[in-house]
């Protein structure tokens, strides 16, 4: 298997803000990925639309309180056609100043800043086109735990 940092998509990223919930990024999930449930503000909601829009399958739900979110998430291996299985490197994640977290945990409620990868192409299918988002990196904004 090949590991790879960033699987090229030929996309800008996109960058969407909010509040964390549900993050699961020590350890992969059940499905084998690494995810975080995000609660947008609303020019980030506007990029999710718009993504939306353009074709990825990532549903927003709402709550129980009234609040939006969506989740996002980055498997641990991906299968393509020139190099067969490649790793994918973990979730980036840091604090605004660039430094590390220490822990692989952002807890619930926390403000960040998610780093899309978005791809897309033929559908496998064989019948027009996708396209999809990938987590990449989360930023952590506020004051660091001591």
């Amino acid at each position: 298997m090949v590991s790879a940092p960033f699987v090229k998509g030929g996309n800008a990223p996109v960058e969407i803000r909010g509040i964390a919930k549900f993050a699961k990024l020590s350890e992969p999930d059940m499905w084998n990925k690494y995810s975080c449930r995000i609660s947008p503000d609303q020019p980030s909601m506007a990029k999710v639309h718009k993504l939306i829009s353009e074709g990825i399958k990532n549903k927003i739900t709402k709550d129980e309180t009234g609040e939006y979110s969506i989740v996002f998430s980055r498997p641990v291996k991906i299968k393509t056609k020139d190099k067969g299985e490649v790793l994918l490197d973990p979730v980036i994640l840091v604090y605004e100043d660039g430094e590390r977290l220490s822990k692989r945990f952002v807890p619930d409620g926390s403000d960040i800043t998610m780093k899309l990868e978005i791809y897309g192409g033929k559908s496998p299918t064989g019948f027009g086109v996708y396209k999809a988002a990938r987590l990449f990196k989360i930023t952590v904004h506020g004051e660091k735990p001591t």
